[in-house]
């Protein structure tokens, strides 16, 4: 799950609350900026990234055999290790980006309904919030029904450091099939479905039954 950044600009009426950027990419870009030349791997980036983008779970995938090579090889218009910019060591070492605040992506549409009809009291931007608030009550009832079934408690919200994407994949299409697209309330559950996996060490059908039954009460 990613995150937007809102920015608040002072000496305005109204604050603005627009969605500016995802936080993963944006601290991505941050450390890419300042860490060219310096010879940082792209597991030291990584590391470094997902400390930072401390609100979603970052999670790495794909061939991993590639950490060791350094980011230059891939961004900037050097592929020589260890060359440094001047000056940019000891930036690298103590920059810590700085954002006026971040919230969950998830959170994103329903915060800028409340400041629209906060400010205007539209009556669109009431619908959406009411919806939103109601879409998200929903989707917190359905996959708390669905961990208990599952796991016989709650779920932790964490993703596991290995996940089963077979079985991910299984109880996510299952879940579409049963319970609709996902919206934008239910998308933060995508790891619960991956704990759920891990619990039943990879068997999909039970995952699947638990979805099925959850959404089955709704009808």
């Amino acid at each position: 799950m990613g995150h937007v950044l809102h920015a608040r600009r002072q000496g305005r009426r109204r604050r603005d609350r627009s969605c500016l950027g995802d936080l993963y990419s944006v601290v991505w870009m941050e450390d890419s900026d300042v860490k060219l030349g310096t010879g940082e791997t792209l597991g030291q980036q990584f590391t470094t990234v997902k400390a930072l983008t401390n609100k979603s779970h970052v999670t790495e995938f794909g061939d991993v055999t590639i950490k060791s090579e350094i980011i230059d090889n891939f961004q900037g218009k050097t592929d020589t290790p260890g060359v440094q910019r001047l000056g940019m060591t000891h930036l690298a070492e103590t920059h810590v980006p700085k954002r006026s605040s971040s919230l969950p992506s998830a959170d994103a549409e329903m915060a800028s309904a409340y400041a629209r009809f906060m400010a205007t009291t539209d009556p669109t931007a009431a619908q959406e919030l009411m919806q939103g608030i109601k879409d998200r009550m929903q989707a917190k009832a359905r996959f708390e029904k669905m961990s208990l079934a599952v796991m016989g408690r709650r779920s932790n919200g964490l993703v596991p450091d290995r996940v089963d994407n077979k079985c991910h994949y299984a109880a996510h299409k299952a879940y579409i099939r049963k319970c609709g697209e996902w919206t934008v309330g239910a998308l933060k559950y995508s790891a619960n479905l991956a704990e759920m996996c891990e619990h039943s060490q990879g068997d999909a059908r039970t995952v699947v039954a638990a979805i099925n039954e959850a959404c089955s009460e709704e009808a």
